[in-house]
C-alpha cells in the first residue's frame, strides 16, 4: 500500500474506530513511567479492558467512566495541569550499552552556572577520554520552592535550555548532554541535601562520585587512580527543591478521593444524558450513498522531500480498505426504536460482533445510578456494548434522525445511510 493510501486509511479508521483509552499503573513501581506519562494519565478519561475496539474516534465517546481509583494518578495529574509537554523533563534511561552516564545534580540557584562548566567540561572529557561518556545529565530534584506545577518550573527553566539548545547548534557537544527532573535518581543515587554532586556510571557496574564539583573529567580521573567515593572535592549548597516524588505523596494526603471519584462520575454522566444534537424520529424510510472521497489538498513528500503524490489528486478511502461494519444510531428513550434496531440488526445480514450500536445519550433520571442502569439495561438487551453518538459522526455521515443505520458498499466504494422508520408503523423494509 504506498504513502496516499495508508494516510487516507488513517483518515478513514480515525473516523470509524478507535481503542479506549488506556491509563497507567500508579503504584511505587511506576513512579518513574507516571512522571514520564503524566500527560496521558491527565488524558485519559475512561478504561475498557478487554472490551475491545470504540466505534468511530472522536465520535463516539466511550460510555466508561472515568477511573479515579488511582489518588496517586490523580495527584500527578494535579501537579503536571499546566504542562504542554514533558519531553524536557522526561527521565534519563538506565541503559549502559552505549557507554557511561554522567549525571550532574544541581538545584536551581546553580544550574545556570552548572550548566556552562558542565558544557566545557564535556568538551574536555570527550577529547581525553573518548567514546567513555555516551550521555550526560543535569538534574534537579523538583518543582522549584513556590511553584505549584511543572509547567511552573519548566517556563522559568525553558530560557537557560533555549541557550543550551542554542549553542549546541552553533558547536555542538560531542557528548549528548540533557536538563531533566530526575527525583527517582536523586533518591535511588542517595544523592542526599547539598549539590552539585557528580555521579559517574559505568557499563561494568562501578560508579565514580564527588560532591561539590561539576566536573566529569575529575570524577573519571579519580576513578582511573582506583578512588570512586571521592567524597568533597569543593564548596556545595543546599537542594531548595522539594523532590517530586515527595510532592507526589503529600499531593495524595490532600486529596479526598471518594468525593473526587463521586465528582466525576456525576460529571460523566451528566455529558452523557445530553445529546450532541437534537435528531427527530426518522418518518420515513430513506436510503443515502455518501461518497468518502477527498481531494489532496498538498503534496505527499517523502523523508527526502519528494513528491510522492500531488495534489489534486481525488482518493477514496474505500478502495484502499473495504468497512465490514454496520453502525446503528438510535435514541434509546423513544418509543419503538429499540425493537427498530433489534429488526434492523435480524435484517442486516452482518453477524452481531460487526455490530456497533450508538445511542443519542443515556437517561440519568436517578442521577449516576440511573445513567449506570440505563447503560446496563440497554447492553442487556442487545448483548454488545453500546456507546454515546458525538457531534462529529453526526456531521461527517449527515446523521439527520434516528434510528440510522451506517454501512458500506465495498463494491461501489460507497457509504449508505438509512433512515428507518419505528417498526411500529411497520415501516421496516423487509
Amino acid at each position: 500500500m504506498n504513502a496516499l493510501h495508508l494516510g487516507a486509511v488513517a483518515i478513514f479508521l480515525g473516523l470509524c474506530f478507535s481503542a479506549a483509552a488506556q491509563g497507567q499503573s500508579a503504584d511505587d513501581g511506576a513512579l518513574l513511567d507516571i512522571v514520564k506519562r503524566s500527560e496521558l494519565i491527565m488524558k485519559a478519561e475512561s478504561r475498557d479492558g478487554d472490551r475491545g475496539a470504540v466505534v468511530a474516534a472522536h465520535a463516539v465517546a466511550s460510555t466508561a467512566p472515568p477511573d479515579l481509583t488511582s489518588d496517586r494518578a490523580k495527584a500527578l495529574g494535579q501537579i503536571v495541569s499546566a504542562t504542554h509537554n514533558l519531553a524536557a523533563t522526561s527521565l534519563p534511561s538506565n541503559d549502559l550499552s552505549e557507554g557511561a552516564v554522567v549525571r550532574v545534580f544541581v538545584t536551581s540557584s546553580i544550574l545556570e552556572a552548572s550548566l556552562a562548566q558542565v558544557r566545557g567540561d564535556l568538551f574536555k572529557f570527550s577529547r581525553e577520554y573518548p567514546n567513555v561518556a555516551a550521555k550526560a545529565f543535569v538534574s534537579l530534584r523538583g518543582l522549584r520552592p513556590g511553584d505549584r506545577t511543572i509547567g511552573d518550573t519548566m517556563k522559568a527553566l525553558s530560557p537557560i535550555v533555549r541557550s543550551l539548545r542554542e549553542r549546541d547548534a552553533e558547536d555542538p557537544v560531542p557528548i549528548p548532554l540533557e536538563v531533566n527532573l530526575d527525583p527517582v535518581h536523586f533518591r535511588d543515587l542517595n544523592v542526599g541535601e547539598l549539590a552539585p554532586v557528580v555521579i559517574i556510571e559505568y557499563p561494568d557496574g562501578s560508579r565514580a562520585r564527588a560532591k561539590g564539583i561539576v566536573l566529569p573529567t575529575v570524577v573519571h580521573e579519580r576513578h582511573l587512580g582506583g578512588t570512586d567515593d571521592q567524597g568533597l572535592l569543593g564548596p556545595p549548597v543546599e537542594i531548595a527543591e522539594r523532590s517530586l516524588l515527595d510532592e507526589i505523596e503529600s499531593r495524595i494526603g490532600e486529596l479526598d478521593g471518594p468525593a473526587l471519584q463521586a465528582k466525576a462520575r456525576e460529571r460523566f454522566w451528566g455529558r452523557m444524558a445530553t445529546p450532541e444534537a437534537d435528531l427527530p424520529a426518522t418518518t420515513i424510510w430513506r436510503e443515502r450513498k455518501l461518497s468518502l472521497a477527498f481531494q489532496l489538498q498538498q503534496d505527499v513528500r517523502s523523508s527526502s522531500g519528494d513528491v510522492l503524490v500531488p495534489a489534486g489528486q481525488v482518493f477514496n478511502p474505500l478502495e484502499a480498505m473495504p468497512f465490514n461494519r454496520l453502525m446503528v444510531v438510535f435514541n434509546p428513550e423513544r418509543a419503538g426504536e429499540i425493537e427498530t434496531v433489534d429488526r434492523i440488526i435480524q435484517l442486516s445480514g452482518y453477524a452481531r460482533h460487526q455490530v456497533r450500536l450508538i445511542a443519542t445519550h443515556f437517561s440519568v433520571a436517578g442521577g449516576v445510578q440511573g445513567g449506570e442502569e440505563a447503560q446496563a439495561q440497554l447492553e442487556d438487551h442487545f448483548k454488545m456494548r453500546v456507546f454515546r453518538l458525538d457531534g462529529q459522526l453526526i456531521e461527517r455521515f449527515n446523521v439527520s434522525s434516528t434510528p440510522t443505520s451506517i454501512r458500506a458498499d465495498n463494491q461501489a466504494h460507497l457509504m449508505i445511510v438509512t433512515e428507518f422508520p419505528n417498526v411500529k408503523a411497520g415501516a421496516v423494509p423487509e
